[in-house]
């Protein structure tokens, strides 16, 4: 099993190098974006740069993934609720 294991750290330890050296060549662009997101206690570089992923720098344009579904999930639930419930894809 620890073999197994090995090989597969050794075979997908490269891939994620260079996946990781990707991501930190689109942030560099972004750096003031980071550096305030970076701010929030518990959020590191690398979950800054997943939430401007997904929010995008402009987080009040419209047309955005987690806007559309707190709106979707607000017409059921309410707004109270469509807040609290985690958003599960």
């Amino acid at each position: 099993m620890l073999s197994r294991n090995w090989i597969a750290w050794r075979l997908w330890n490269p891939i994620l190098a260079v996946l990781e050296r990707r991501m930190q060549e689109k942030a560099a662009t972004l750096c003031k974006q980071l550096a305030l997101l970076d701010e929030i206690p518990g959020v590191d570089g690398t979950l800054a740069a997943i939430i401007i992923a997904e929010l995008g720098i402009d987080i009040r344009a419209e047309g955005t993934y987690l806007r559309d579904t707190f709106y979707r999930l607000k017409a059921r639930p309410g707004y109270k609720r469509a807040a609290a419930l985690p958003i599960k894809s």
